[in-house]
């Protein structure tokens, strides 16, 4: 997900609660794991060469509603 924040930054800011909402309907991501996530209690690999710090921050910021509908 954070590789389309970084090459499709406009269409992500409007589908990115969209598409965690529909990752969080088909269960691919819990609750918990999400809320965790965004609090950065758990971290991505680092060592993936997808991960991006900044793509990760911009998604966080377009999720934070959809996070605290969650709580």
């Amino acid at each position: 997900m954070l590789f389309f924040v970084k090459r499709h930054p406009v269409e992500m800011l409007k589908l990115a609660a969209t598409f965690m909402k529909l990752m969080y309907d088909q269960d691919v991501f819990g609750e918990e794991f999400i809320i965790k996530w965004f609090k950065r209690e758990v971290k991505l690999d680092k060592g993936c060469h997808l991960y991006d710090r900044k793509a990760e921050k911009v998604f966080k910021a377009q999720i934070e509603q959809f996070v605290s509908w969650l709580q």
